[in-house]
């Protein structure tokens, strides 16, 4: 799948209303389509139907019935391959041991800046494929 960086459609995950709110707002603003999900059984359905397919995800990774960790390894279980950047209000160690040494391509600190915010979409995204130069964040 192709995605142009500057109009990718992007699926945040997110538990918390407030913070998917203004994550969809700074998007869109962005030029970004933005896809929302509470939770991961709600992030699974919509990564199967929804067209044109999110090019990213943005990952809570403290979720409801299912962990952002549970939810990555489903995702690739199921072969979804998009890149997935992760967030999460723990330390980036911390965030690390908690994925298990499952490989992400990002990972934000909560609470993060919109220009990191920025970047880590930009870098993610380009032409339908990671950054060559910036492999995946594993534990």
């Amino acid at each position: 799948m192709s995605c142009d960086a500057k109009a990718a459609p992007i699926l945040v995950v997110e538990d918390d209303p407030d913070v998917r709110s203004i994550l969809q707002s700074l998007l869109e603003r962005l030029g970004h389509t933005v896809y929302l999900a509470d939770c991961g059984d709600s992030a699974l359905d919509c990564l199967r139907v929804r067209q044109p397919s999110p090019c990213l995800i943005l990952l809570d990774m403290t979720l409801p019935r299912m962990s952002g960790s549970e939810l990555l390894r489903r995702l690739r279980g199921e072969a979804f391959t998009q890149p997935v950047i992760v967030a999460s209000g723990q330390e980036e160690e911390e965030i690390r041991e908690n994925l298990d040494g499952q490989a992400v391509e990002g990972i934000l600190v909560k609470p993060y800046s919109l220009p990191d915010l920025i970047d880590a979409v930009q870098r993610y995204i380009p032409d339908g494929s990671r950054n060559s130069d910036s492999p995946p964040a594993s534990a």
